[in-house]
């Protein structure tokens, strides 16, 4: 049938049926790849601030991952630290990479992606052992 033709209550949702200790695994293998997806940024960033296109491309599309799935594992500041990384280097794009104060909120959004997962592993940690 053409999904065209499909009316809203042909529409089906894929069933996930994830225990607790499963959303806590899957949580924690995305937890515990963070630091390597933010040293690529960090790598990124100088690229990008010369000028590089592909850079600044690569760099907007993971923190529009990294800030979607963070919101989604509850790891809210890392994933505000995303969505200001993400909106200022939308803002750069369109102002042809002028915007040099852009650049320092970027590093400084960098800094706090990082200390959030420092403290939000400090955090979970406690958790376990309350548990």
């Amino acid at each position: 049938m053409d999904p065209k033709q499909l009316t809203d209550d042909q529409y089906t949702t894929p069933q996930v049926d994830l225990t607790t200790t499963e959303l806590k695994r899957i949580g924690q293998a995305y937890r515990d790849g963070l630091p390597v997806r933010l040293e690529m940024l960090e790598r990124l960033v100088p690229a990008a601030a010369a000028g590089s296109n592909d850079a600044l491309w690569e760099i907007i599309t993971e923190a529009h991952k990294l800030r979607g799935t963070a919101k989604l594992f509850e790891m809210n500041r890392f994933g505000d630290a995303m969505v200001d990384i993400e909106d200022l280097l939308l803002r750069v794009s369109n102002d042809n990479f002028r915007d040099s104060a852009a650049w320092l909120r970027v590093d400084k959004a960098l800094c706090l992606a990082k200390c959030t997962l420092t403290q939000e592993s400090e955090t979970d940690h406690q958790k376990t052992e309350e548990q």
